[in-house]
């Protein structure tokens, strides 16, 4: 009798090589199919992480190269600077596009963290950052569908979340403290109660970044100067490091010039008016004072006559340029990115700039000449150190 129990037959082999090689293709196909099942989840909670990381981290980045319009600025992360216009205008993309990535941390340098002026900041947040990135005038949060039917990613996720899926998002930042009032809030409110990523920071925003505020009285003058030496800002502020530092280029700079009820009930003034001003630079070559443009637009020059409230001033106080009576105060501002705007961004961080202010009736008008200056000699200041208030940030991605 033979014995063949070691034989296998041809069909056999073939049968069972071709069922193996199916499984190897079953259980690859099958790997893959769940795989976008399994890392929805996770890839959301990384998606809102590094939201996050760049919003609280990463002071943002501008691409220079040919950068053009208003205002033109050299510094590779002040992206608040760049000039937009409504985003419905047809524009507005064009001048976006120089714009790579919109954080909101202070710092502007990483190239030394040796040197104090240059250190990272990391959860110290720009207020001029923080009103530009929320100003939904200016940036789609939703997506939009051009003329060929393609979509058109909103801008947050082009600048901020990344990535080609079609993500949606809630990004809200909040004070802690109730009277710092900063309440900040853009995309889509309606977070699911699952399957999203959420992350949670707390942060500093450094507001405001100058506040010069001083006293008038009686005086023969009809004419206030202000006056601000940026040589002697910036020699006075670097060394302090970015918390403290002051930059005219990129911070909001405030004069708040009260008294004015003063000078208006002694019993030799009557009643007093701003009738002009102007805002001029000193040019070192012809030793002359030009004027600067006051724009329409901003970044520009705001005047508020007898405005109570100097961190949120109301427009319907604000200067028209008409004459206007003022009973109490007389609120300066000079918006982040103005000074680039009217003299460049180089040259504005060594300017001497001066405000003419001229009244009615010719005299009592108050103290001729205030100087800002970042720490007066006698040791004191009328400038406020920039203040840091504690708020929540949080990020919501789905």
């Amino acid at each position: 009798m033979r014995d063949d129990t070691g034989l296998m037959s041809i069909d056999f082999i073939a049968g069972f090589t071709i069922f193996m090689i199916a499984l190897i293709i079953a259980i690859t196909m099958s790997s893959g199919l769940l795989i976008g099942l399994q890392s929805k989840t996770i890839d959301y909670d990384a998606v809102a992480y590094r939201t996050s990381v760049i919003l609280a981290e990463d002071p943002g980045a501008v691409n220079i190269t040919g950068v053009t319009g208003n205002p033109i600025t050299t510094d590779p992360t002040s992206w608040e600077l760049v000039y937009l216009p409504l985003k419905e205008d047809s524009t507005a993309d064009y001048y976006k596009n120089y714009i790579s990535r919109m954080g909101l941390a202070i710092a502007k340098s990483y190239d030394n963290p040796d040197i104090l002026s240059q250190q990272r900041t990391p959860n110290i947040l720009s207020l001029a950052k923080i009103n530009r990135f929320f100003d939904t005038s200016l940036f789609y949060s939703y997506d939009r569908t051009d003329s060929s039917g393609n979509i058109i990613p909103s801008d947050y996720r082009e600048k901020v979340i990344f990535g080609d899926y079609p993500y949606k998002f809630y990004i809200t930042l909040n004070s802690i403290n109730s009277g710092d009032s900063i309440h900040k809030a853009v995309g889509d409110p309606n977070v699911p109660n699952a399957s999203y990523g959420y992350m949670r920071r707390v942060v500093m925003v450094k507001d405001p970044a100058a506040n010069f505020t001083a006293n008038t009285s009686p005086t023969s003058s009809n004419i206030m100067n202000i006056s601000m030496d940026f040589n002697q800002i910036y020699q006075f502020s670097s060394p302090r490091g970015p918390l403290y530092q002051i930059n005219p280029n990129v911070d909001e700079i405030a004069f708040n010039i009260s008294g004015f009820n003063i000078v208006n009930y002694t019993s030799q003034a009557p009643k007093i008016a701003l009738n002009s001003m102007n805002i001029s630079r000193f040019d070192l070559l012809s030793n002359t004072w030009p004027n600067l443009p006051i724009y329409v637009d901003s970044p520009t020059v705001k005047i508020y006559l007898n405005e109570p409230n100097a961190t949120s001033p109301s427009e319907s106080n604000r200067w028209s340029g008409a004459t206007g009576n003022v009973t109490s105060s007389i609120l300066i501002i000079f918006e982040p990115g103005y000074f680039p705007r009217t003299v460049g961004y180089t040259s504005a961080e060594t300017d001497i700039i001066r405000g003419n202010f001229t009244f009615s009736p010719s005299n009592h008008v108050g103290q001729p000449t205030f100087v800002y200056s970042y720490t007066n000699p006698d040791g004191t200041s009328n400038q406020a150190n920039p203040v840091l208030k504690p708020c929540v940030l949080e990020v919501s991605v789905w």
